[in-house]
């Protein structure tokens, strides 16, 4: 919900996560990654490694597989990961070897 909600923003398109809620409910699937964005006047594609991310149009969603730095400590304490992780990212400004990126920060809670 995050992820919708800050593409919203930057375009400044009111956003309401209960509503989206309803008309998409959990969980989340590829195809909902797609129909949601459309749903709110946002173009959808793939596009698995662009050739020139300048290209890209702004804002854009990516997904990355594997181990972003804010999860080292939880990765440390799963003894045997079976699954790799993917995250969403929010790409909002490209340079020419560079991204401007947000994740979704999730704090662990002490037992």
């Amino acid at each position: 919900m995050w992820l919708l909600g800050s593409l919203c923003n930057p375009c400044r398109l009111s956003f309401n996560p209960g509503l989206i809620g309803q008309q998409y409910p959990p969980p989340a699937t590829l195809a909902t990654f797609h129909e949601t964005p459309r749903a709110l006047g946002f173009k959808t594609g793939r596009n698995a490694h662009p050739k020139n991310c300048q290209q890209l149009p702004l804002p854009s969603i990516a997904f990355l597989s594997g181990t972003l730095p804010s999860d080292a400590a939880a990765e440390q304490d799963r003894q045997t990961a079976t699954e790799v992780a993917t995250h969403p990212v929010l790409i909002l400004m490209t340079d020419s070897d560079k991204l401007l990126t947000f994740v979704q920060v999730h704090k662990r809670r002490k037992p």
